[in-house]
């Protein structure tokens, strides 16, 4: 298990094909956790694409955890799930509350 602290940690985390990581930063962390509710087809990308400078909203991801979505954790998702489609990754969370997240490299 890796422990991701920066975008840097999480590239090489893929390159790894690290099986499991648990992410420390916030920003990337709500990123992986919506990410991973998007490609599990429990939360729409036109939300996230419809989030404006000065708006947000809220998303309950469960484990009385709720996170916070503004514009730039809105681009921040969108460009993860770019990422993660190109390298066929899936995700799966084991632990909303510590972020730990189980990956999944397809062939």
């Amino acid at each position: 298990m890796m422990t991701i602290q920066n975008r840097n940690d999480l590239n090489q985390a893929f390159r790894m094909r690290a099986d499991s990581i648990v992410v420390s930063d916030s920003l990337i962390g709500g990123s992986l956790l919506i990410a991973e509710r998007v490609q599990n087809r429990r939360f729409p990308t036109v939300v996230l694409k419809r989030i404006t400078d000065g708006e947000s909203c809220k998303v309950s991801m469960g484990e009385g955890v709720v996170i916070p979505v503004d514009r730039e954790m809105a681009t921040e998702t969108l460009d993860m799930l770019e990422q993660l489609e190109r390298m066929n990754i899936e995700l799966d969370v084991e632990e909303v509350v510590t972020r730990k997240i189980n990956l999944y490299y397809g062939s």
